[in-house]
């Protein structure tokens, strides 16, 4: 590539300069788009792409390079490189939906970088008046997280107060739980375990934590029926998992002060949820963002 671009500059006006010039588009996206720039190491793609790009293609193929190589730079950690990346898309190629989606999934860099005012702050530049239903659903929960990351609980119970679905029942759980409201929380939590504990299937370890953090949050509201309720419900499920100790501790404590009880809630308040929170947004953002580019592509799109 390099030496390419060194003829062309030489040699502007030669017709093989053209052909040169075409050969080297065509190489850069073989690269990043065929999935030959894989084979290399990381940083070196990301080199590699910075030095050439000028080469990125105009439309829906420069648009899925760019999130490609975000795509691994988020695999290692390289969270700013990738926000980089990313808002290049969304401040200068981007308009209207697609800039509307690239920018949640640019959001999400951000929360995981743990930037919750620059995610906020990018989705609310990216407004749009009209977008499919899925997508603005996405961006509300996206905007609800960034809003409990930084202490406005309630701000973000309210964004989504009309919202349905287990995402939005967990992401207001989060935010009582958060912001220590803890009636609502443990209310809120039970909503999201539903029907959970009928059965014989064993509570999976998200909904172990979610247990505890109900009957913390029950207890912490001096809520005694509600626990004991809580208990009654849960309690066989609870024995038979890693949990049972901690959940016994919990719903029979007398007293949240106790120091066994504040160890138990310290432990569960420090599970971070974020990054779960994410990874599971994540899979619905790409199943959007694919649903949208085949939509594209069957209506006609050429870009």
């Amino acid at each position: 590539l390099e030496v390419m671009r060194t003829a062309v500059r030489n040699y502007p006006h030669k017709d093989i300069s053209r052909l040169i010039n075409d050969d080297m588009r065509e190489l850069f996206q073989n690269l990043f788009l065929k999935g030959k720039a894989d084979q290399l190491p990381v940083v070196e793609a990301l080199g590699i792409y910075y030095d050439f790009r000028e080469l990125t293609p105009v439309g829906r193929r420069g648009d899925e390079m760019i999130r490609q190589l975000a795509e691994r730079l988020m695999t290692i950690d390289l969270l700013s490189q990738a926000s980089e990346l990313l808002e290049h898309q969304v401040e200068k190629r981007l308009k209207g939906a697609a800039r509307a989606q690239v920018a949640a999934r640019l959001a999400v860099i951000q929360l995981l970088n743990h930037k919750p005012n620059k995610a906020l702050r990018t989705l609310r530049r990216t407004r749009q008046a009209i977008l499919p239903q899925v997508l603005t659903d996405q961006r509300r929960l996206l905007e609800a997280r960034a809003l409990t990351e930084i202490g406005r609980t309630k701000q973000a119970v309210e964004l989504i107060t009309n919202m349905e679905g287990k995402d939005a029942a967990l992401m207001r759980a989060e935010a009582h739980w958060r912001g220590k409201d803890w009636q609502n929380a443990g209310e809120a939590y039970e909503r999201v375990l539903g029907k959970s504990w009928q059965g014989k299937k064993p509570l999976n370890k998200a909904d172990q934590i979610n247990v505890m953090r109900a009957a913390i949050a029950y207890a912490l509201a001096e809520d005694r029926l509600g626990l004991q309720r809580f208990r009654t419900k849960f309690a066989t499920k609870m024995t038979k998992s890693p949990s049972a100790g901690a959940f016994e501790v919990v719903t029979a404590e007398e007293d949240p002060e106790s120091t066994e009880f504040r160890n138990l809630a310290k432990d569960i308040a420090s599970i971070d949820t974020l990054e779960t929170f994410l990874n599971d947004f994540r899979q619905n953002l790409d199943k959007t963002w694919k649903s949208s580019r085949t939509k594209e592509t069957g209506a006609g799109d050429k870009s």
